[in-house]
């Protein structure tokens, strides 16, 4: 997949030019295949061909692909006692990190089974899952944390993509209640009183931790509503995980909506 000899971009970059018959699960199997690929005789590609008509025939894309050898697969990881049978070159193009294990001077690089200690199998077969569609998998409240987290680590930026838009568009349910992250912050209650701002607190946290930019806009708007009162005693234990900046970003927020308010000229 890293030939001198082909010319292959980012996926959203060469789409346009991909057969759009080809379903969204071989995507990874038809990127090779552009005009702008010239290793015609390549067995990489005459496999990538061949693959990329069965998964159409069929139509389909099974978590049981994984737990049996299939498709040339070259490299096996074991997590939780269960094995997953992946392909190197398709997860070394969605990851640096998985990029650098398979490359560099590392022990997995030769290995042809790999252990994944401190990973949970569920969670490790839904990221197998997104990453072999494209990320067109459903993106719900109950997979969003554990694949934002293993997008994180894995530098999957597509994944966390992915989690923030899914993030600002939920915020709002988040915030009301109707969408539960009391699993990523088992620390903290709600407030019986207004747990919708302990929530707003929680997604900041949240975009600050991952770099989530949007979310972090979205959410600092929503705390403008704070009182200084509350920050200071009633949210105090998650007030004192916010960095700094953001900190003040929400009194700068506080203050402008107080200068809205009474300010008459």
């Amino acid at each position: 997949y890293k030939s001198k000899r082909m010319k292959i971009g980012k996926p959203h970059q060469n789409k346009s030019r991909l057969q759009h018959n080809v379903e969204t699960t071989a995507y990874y199997f038809s990127f090779l295949m552009e005009q702008e690929t010239v290793i015609e005789r390549d067995p990489l590609v005459r496999f990538t061909d061949r693959l990329r008509d069965e998964m159409i025939k069929e139509n389909i894309f099974h978590a049981t692909y994984f737990s049996r050898p299939w498709a040339s697969n070259d490299v096996i990881f074991e997590v939780e006692e269960q094995k997953f049978y992946v392909h190197r070159w398709i997860l070394a193009w969605w990851s640096p990190v998985f990029d650098k294990m398979f490359s560099s001077n590392f022990a997995e690089k030769t290995k042809t089974e790999i252990a994944l200690p401190g990973k949970k199998s569920v969670e490790f077969q839904e990221l197998m899952l997104m990453v072999y569609s494209l990320a067109e998998r459903p993106m719900t409240i109950e997979n969003c944390f554990f694949l934002l987290k293993l997008g994180d680590e894995y530098q999957m930026e597509f994944l966390l993509q992915k989690c923030e838009d899914f993030l600002v568009a939920a915020s709002g349910s988040i915030c009301a209640g109707r969408l539960s992250i009391h699993e990523f912050f088992t620390d903290f209650l709600p407030q019986p009183s207004k747990p919708e701002k302990e929530r707003v607190l929680a997604l900041i946290i949240i975009a600050q931790e991952y770099k989530l930019d949007k979310l972090l806009s979205a959410c600092l708007h929503e705390a403008r509503y704070f009182s200084l009162i509350e920050l200071k005693k009633e949210y105090k234990e998650l007030c004192d995980l916010l960095e700094p900046v953001n900190y003040c970003r929400i009194l700068e927020g506080i203050i402008e909506r107080m200068e809205d308010r009474f300010c008459v000229f």
